[in-house]
């Protein structure tokens, strides 16, 4: 289990990553790197900036020196960089869209190598009721395993959001959670059980039991944290995306304040029960996955 929530942990911090490296290559202040949620347990001083690892690995953040205010004037003196709010709406964008575009790539470039072990393995696909040989058709599948995230990250997030705002998908979530359930089908029965054959949508899950479950687990928590956070509604990367892009050049100066509030109260009210209900889903997994294990008769 601790090994799965390393892979989950993994992926957000090339998320992070993104956010990072895009806000040094314009020269953007960056204060802290965190990596989960909750107290911070580890703190590492580098230069300029801190690194803080929690103990929920359900998220992170980057905290940039995002605009001149008074409430942060001391904090970001301190920080070397410039404001987030003085780059062009180009670089802001590039800075928001950071983190989803590093986990697509690496979802892709996992999904490449899974496609050259399968190539290797001479594997068999299983569409319906025909079998395809990978070897047969080598650029189609090899295409398919790269550009299959960015396909679902252009569908799932609408879907996302329709369901968001259905509370049968609130209680969906109190009762499986949120990361949990898509960790344990990402390293999938056949990886788990040998016999077990795929019956879902996804071509590259038939060859399951062929493959590095890490490797799936990596795969399929890329796609779904890029398509989770290109939603356009703050505080996901999508909204900050959206203000740059379209709020910021639409509404007037003079209410800009209160239309940014009014749309992170939006996005904080269809967001918030979602995440809460996630992580209570996801600690109630938990503790059934250690306790059921652990009461478990051996023999």
């Amino acid at each position: 289990m601790m090994m799965r929530f390393g892979v989950l942990a993994g992926m957000i911090a090339v998320h992070e990553l993104g956010h990072f490296v895009a806000a040094r290559q314009f020269d953007v202040g960056v204060q802290e790197v965190g990596i989960g949620f909750g107290p911070a347990l580890l703190t590492y001083p580098l230069d300029g900036y801190r690194l803080t690892i929690r103990p929920i690995p359900l998220g992170g953040f980057v905290s940039l020196k995002s605009r001149p205010s008074e409430s942060s004037a001391a904090t970001d003196a301190a920080t070397p960089g410039r404001y987030l709010s003085e780059c062009a709406v180009w670089q802001q964008s590039i800075v928001y869209g950071a983190g989803v575009c590093m986990n697509l790539l690496a979802s892709a470039c996992i999904g490449l190598l899974m496609f050259g072990l399968a190539y290797r393995s001479n594997a068999i696909v299983t569409l319906g009721d025909r079998e395809r040989r990978i070897r047969e058709h080598p650029i189609r599948w090899a295409g398919f395993a790269a550009l299959f995230p960015i396909l679902i990250c252009i569908v799932l997030p609408w879907k996302l959001f329709r369901k968001i705002c259905s509370h049968t998908f609130l209680r969906q979530m109190l009762r499986e959670g949120n990361l949990v359930p898509l960790i344990r089908r990402g390293f999938g029965t056949a990886a788990e059980n040998k016999s077990a054959t795929a019956t879902h949508a996804a071509p590259l899950s038939d060859i399951s039991a062929l493959l590095p479950s890490v490797l799936i687990t990596a795969y399929f928590l890329g796609v779904a944290l890029a398509a989770i956070n290109i939603i356009p509604l703050q505080p996901l990367d999508g909204g900050h995306l959206l203000n740059v892009m379209l709020v910021e050049q639409v509404i007037p100066a003079t209410a800009l304040v209160e239309t940014k509030f009014a749309l992170l109260m939006f996005g904080c009210t269809l967001l918030g029960p979602m995440f809460v209900a996630g992580i209570i889903g996801d600690l109630y997994q938990i503790w059934l996955l250690c306790f059921t294990r652990s009461s478990a008769p051996r023999g």
